[in-house]
């Protein structure tokens, strides 16, 4: 029984570790290797079956014809990418989707690895990058130059001085000393020779680091790769802590005595130390010439962070000796083995450095060497041949959507954590891309053809914001290196060189087998014994010339206006000008004036007035810029209304289907044509399905996570979870909930005992929501017209009342300008608010469950969903579930009460609204109202036991008035979407050309417009119901009627909203005439910003 259960036990284990994981990509609809192919691929590589090169060859040739393919490292699912432009949108257009590399090392087991700039994630990683990018500029680079020409020069001396003609030089050991020594020097602030004492701590030590070759290196690596809970449990390192403890001592001892004895070197720790004292400028301007066409791009905007410690400081040391130590050395080697091979471009490369040394009076500077072409034409192709990262990796990090581009695809949904891998190795040797990849052609890389590489697809040290930051260190200290060998040297075959190159399968990187070795042939050359003339000799200058020499000149070079303005008052107060003479004070002011001026005058151009011009730039019609500028400050400041503003917007351009206008300086664009309207709410739906973007989770979570703020899946699974609690026969079983507050809204002012009760709609209406809310939606009893001081309607007003101007300016910036709204911690949801209705809803919960309690409401149908509980009625209606969402996750509380508000935030001001509205219509009809009077007796006389459901939705003339009311007064006087997919509008005017809509820009739809166009509606500032009635609904053309939005986006509440309206007015009517008083406005007088 024992070994039964025992095989029982292990047979599950290999199941759900080695066999099940394996079918990861093929159960997602990815094409991937059989099972034993995808089982073997990973071992082969730990045998050392084959080299890195082959396997990448091997993956990237496999299923040809496809842009991706589904591969397994080990148990661990990875996505291979192969398609140029898919590589581009995933790694820069999509970059915050794919920004983490994959978890090695936990920082409480190797936090050395754990804090380096390769490993971090998220925010610290931001932070980081953003702090060390200023230290990897052009400029800085220029000031490393003469650190890493000292080291070429040493080098060069060690084999000068051997004295042989052909002195035999094993390329990678060359490289990796020289390696050594630059990041000593550059990053560690130290002196060394490894070349002369390979026994040096520091060249040990970085081996230890840096080499992974050994059974026991291999294996830390493989662990803290692709096992990294086994490597926390048995506490293994990538970076070892003796190894670790010794680099740290170094930097630590370092920083001391820099810091004690004021000492100034320019290497990394002097520039970390610098960013820490907030010393390092930012974004500096500098005509400083760049390393090389390799260097990458920087992305991200440097902001230096000062609160940087001495262990981030070891980390990022660290993580530079590991790519100088490994990745450039093994650059350095393969380009000595081409130029070995090719000899022609050897000494084209040698008169290049030759010619450049007569230009410079024979003392290379860092602007000759980067103004070299052809040197940057064979680092470039050696890059090609050889890049410095074979393959790319990164992990998903927020959910993404593959689309299908080619026959047979589909969507391919990537999930956080999911890897995804590009192997630049093979993309480097794909013929298509770079024809006859295995010549060494530095051609490819001339004026005239480098502009043919496609984008994207040459990437030797990656792409995106998350690209190499030490590009630009690499090729310069490579380029400063061959410069100096070239001068002095031929690199020439020998016995011992291995042609063609072996790679070792033991290593995983390109690395030689048996090393690079190679001849280094001494020059002959004749040179003429020369003496500079230094300043002590007597010069033949003119009495001009010697004049000027003795003027005494201060050059100081600034980084941004703020400095310029403050040296020119340190000039003035050093120099003491005579009071009497003011020139200086005002050279000063007027400087001053004349910066400021100028950068007002930028802020305002590119803040404000280009975005104004953005449609115009498109081809589509617009404003003048001063109506686009104006446009919305006019309504900011109370001069028009709402329904003016619809008016306006929408009868401009009549002849135009759409014209593009501003929201501050945002685009939108209103749609004006029916069947455009269509196309973009439902059969372009998938484009544009998501509304404007107005709180971040982590500002305002219970704003962000309400169906009306979700976006993509999560907003289809909520949209699928709740349309069952909206469809006909959930209203009807919330019926009896409603019907009970109108009926207690009559019972209030029936109580009063006066002919003529006189109330404000509005504030009436919105008592009467706040209750049926409560009771729908809470579980709870309130009456708000007894009790306006009812704790229920004060939260509640101070949720939803846009009346009042603190909350009507928290949404308008949260609208408008989400960015302010979540630096200033401005919410939609205030804090107290949000924790008030939490406590109800969690208090509701755990009561129901507690007793076992059910009631028909909001609260009860979203714990059936989450518990799985069987529906609690017949569902005759139909609901939209995206893209067959059957089974949600898990509802949490959190999700029931943002559900619960933003029915609340529908209910108290547009439901009341709605209603208010009615009122008065009917107040100022009376034909009208006795008519739906007539049908409410009837109605009621009809029902012997009270009201129903069914009786009250078969009353036509009351659906038809509510039908009018929201025609002339809109709930949604204008509907909005936010492009979600790329879209092109064809043309059908003879004005019209493809019109591009691109992701993020704002579609909007005047509902308002539509209504009140004569052309849909004849005499549309008319109320008459009319227009519904059996045998006219029928001439109003489709899609002109949007009262509650088109589209799988509608609103969901829109049967509710009815309903209540309907009870409402019944009760009300069978007991009341609506009638108009003395303070009755007639005509009636809109409030800005709403109806």
């Amino acid at each position: 029984m024992f070994w039964v259960l025992a095989g029982i036990l292990v047979a599950t284990l290999i199941y759900y570790c080695f066999i099940k994981p394996l079918y990861h990509w093929r159960e997602r609809g990815v094409v991937q290797k059989d099972f034993f192919e995808s089982f073997t691929f990973s071992w082969f590589g730990v045998f050392r079956r084959v080299t890195l090169a082959e396997n990448a060859i091997n993956i990237y040739k496999s299923f040809p014809g496809t842009r991706y393919y589904g591969l397994y490292q080990f148990n661990v699912p990875s996505l291979v990418i192969k398609d140029v432009d898919l590589i581009k949108q995933m790694v820069i257009k999509d970059f915050d989707h794919f920004n983490e590399h994959r978890v090695f090392a936990r920082e409480e087991v190797d936090p050395l690895w754990a804090n380096n700039l390769f490993a971090l994630t998220g925010n610290k990683w931001r932070n980081m990058r953003s702090t060390l990018s200023p230290s990897f500029t052009s400029s800085k680079m220029k000031g490393m130059f003469i650190l890493m020409k000292a080291n070429a020069e040493n080098l060069v001396n060690f084999y000068l001085n051997q004295n042989k003609e052909v002195v035999q030089v094993e390329m990678k050991q060359l490289s990796s000393s020289y390696g050594n020594d630059v990041i000593a020097s550059a990053a560690f602030g130290l002196e060394v020779d490894s070349l002369a004492n390979p026994n040096n701590e520091f060249c040990v030590n970085g081996k230890n680091l840096t080499t992974f070759g050994s059974l026991n290196g291999m294996f830390r690596f493989l662990f803290s790769t692709f096992f990294p809970s086994i490597s926390k449990l048995l506490n293994i390192r990538l970076i070892q802590e003796k190894v670790g403890n010794f680099f740290t001592d170094i930097i630590e001892e370092s920083i001391k005595m820099r810091e004690e004895k004021g000492l100034v070197r320019p290497d990394m720790i002097h520039l970390m130390l610098e960013t820490r004292k907030g010393s390092v400028k930012v974004d500096e301007t500098t005509t400083t010439p760049d390393t090389g066409y390799a260097t990458v791009e920087e992305h991200l905007k440097a902001e230096i962070k000062t609160n940087i410690t001495n262990k981030d400081i070891v980390a990022q040391a660290l993580i530079f000796f590991f790519a100088g130590f490994d990745s450039s050395s093994n650059l350095m080697s393969f380009l000595g083995y081409e130029l070995c091979v090719n000899p022609n471009i050897q000494d084209r490369l040698r008169e290049e450095i030759n010619d450049t040394l007569k230009s410079c009076n024979e003392e290379v500077t860092y602007e000759s060497l980067v103004n070299m072409k052809y040197m940057d034409m064979v680092v470039s192709e050696c890059l090609r041949k050889w890049p410095a990262l074979p393959t790319l990796e990164r992990r998903c990090s927020k959910p993404y959507t593959i689309e299908p581009v080619l026959p047979g695809e589909k969507p391919i949904q990537l999930i956080p954590g999911d890897v995804r891998n590009l192997v630049i190795y093979a993309t480097h040797h794909d013929p298509e891309l770079f024809p006859d990849p295995e010549t060494f052609d530095p051609e490819r890389f001339n004026e005239e053809n480098k502009g043919n590489i496609k984008p994207s697809s040459y990437m030797p040290f990656g792409l995106g914001p998350r690209n190499c930051i030490g590009s630009r260190f690499a090729l310069l200290e490579t380029k400063i290196l061959f410069f100096y060998i070239l001068r002095y040297f031929k690199i020439v075959p020998i016995e011992e060189t291995v042609i063609p190159i072996k790679l070792d399968k033991s290593i995983f990187n390109l690395v030689p087998k048996k090393g690079i070795t190679v001849g280094f042939e001494r020059i002959k050359s004749e040179y003429f014994a020369y003496r500079r003339l230094d300043r002590e000799y007597s010069s033949k200058m003119s009495e001009v010339g010697e004049a000027s020499a003795k003027c005494k000149t201060r050059v100081h070079l600034s980084d941004d206006a703020k400095e310029i303005v403050r040296n020119v008052y340190q000039t003035v107060k050093e120099d003491n000008p005579n009071p009497e003479d003011g020139f200086l004070v005002i050279l000063f002011f007027t400087m001053f004036f004349i910066l400021t001026m100028i950068l007002v005058l930028i802020l305002i151009y590119h803040c404000i007035l280009k975005p104004l011009t953005f449609w115009r730039e498109v081809g589509v019609k617009q404003e003048d810029l001063y109506s686009a500028f104006t446009f919305n400050w006019f309504v900011m400041f109370q001069k028009n209304t709402l329904a003016d503003i619809m008016s306006l917007m929408y009868k401009k351009f009549p002849d135009c289907r759409y014209y593009g206008t501003y929201q501050f300086n945002i685009p939108s664009l209103i749609i004006k044509d029916v069947d455009l309207v269509k196309q973009i709410t439902i059969k372009d739906f998938e484009h544009f399905s998501e509304h404007r973007h107005m709180a971040d989770e982590d500002a305002d979570p219970l704003w962000a996570t309400n169906l009306f703020s979700l976006k993509g899946v999560k907003w289809r699974r909520m949209r699928s979870i709740l349309s069952p609690s909206f469809t006909s026969s959930k209203m009807k079983i919330m019926f009896s909930l409603i019907s009970d507050n109108s009926q207690k809204v009559a019972d209030y002012f029936l109580s009063k005992n006066t002919d003529i009760v006189e109330i404000e709609m509005k504030e009436v209406a919105t008592k009467y929501c706040t209750d049926v809310i409560a009771s729908t939606a809470f579980g709870l009893e309130v009456h708000s017209l007894a009790d306006p001081d009812n704790e229920f309607y004060k939260n509640g007003a101070k949720l939803a009342n846009l009346n009042n101007f603190r909350k009507m300016a928290s949404f308008l910036i949260n609208m408008f300008f989400p960015k302010i709204a979540k630096l200033f911690n401005i919410r939609i949801v205030n804090v107290d608010v949000g924790e008030f209705f939490k406590n109800i809803v969690d208090d509701t919960i755990k009561f129901r469950e507690e007793k076992g309690i059910y009631r028909p409401d909001l609260i009860q149908i979203l714990l059936d969903a989450r518990k799985k509980f069987p529906d609690h009625g017949q569902t005759n209606g139909t609901s939209y579930d995206g893209n067959g969402v059957d089974s949600p996750p898990e509802i949490t509380s959190r999700d029931i009460l943002a559900q619960a508000l933003v029915f609340f935030f529908g209910g108290f001001d547009t439901s009341s609204g709605f209603i208010s509205l009615m009122g008065h219509e009917l107040c100022t009809n009376q034909d009208v109202q006795k008519k739906l009077r007539q049908e409410v007796i009837e109605t009621f006389e009809k029902c012997q036991n009270g009201l129903t459901y069914d009786a009250l939705v078969d009353m036509k003339y009351m659906d038809m008035v509510l039908s009018e009311t929201l025609r002339k007064w809109p709930n949604m006087p204008v509907v909005e979407r936010v492009c979600t997919k790329p879209l092109t509008i064809p043309p059908v005017l003879p004005h019209e050309k493809p019109l591009h809509i691109k992701v993020g820009q704002l579609i909007t739809i005047v509902s308002y417009g539509f209504h009140r166009d004569p052309k849909y509606f004849p005499n549309p500032e008319v109320f008459d119901p009319e227009r519904f009635s059996a045998e006219n609904k029928e001439d109003i053309k489709q899609y002109t009627y949007i009262p509650f939005g088109l589209g799988p986006r509608n609103c969901i509440g829109a049967r509710f909203a009815l309903m209540e309206t309907k009870l409402f007015f019944f009760y009300i009517l069978k007991n009341f005439k609506i009638v108009p008083t003395n303070k009755t406005e007639i005509p009636l007088v809109i409030v800005l910003f709403l109806l």
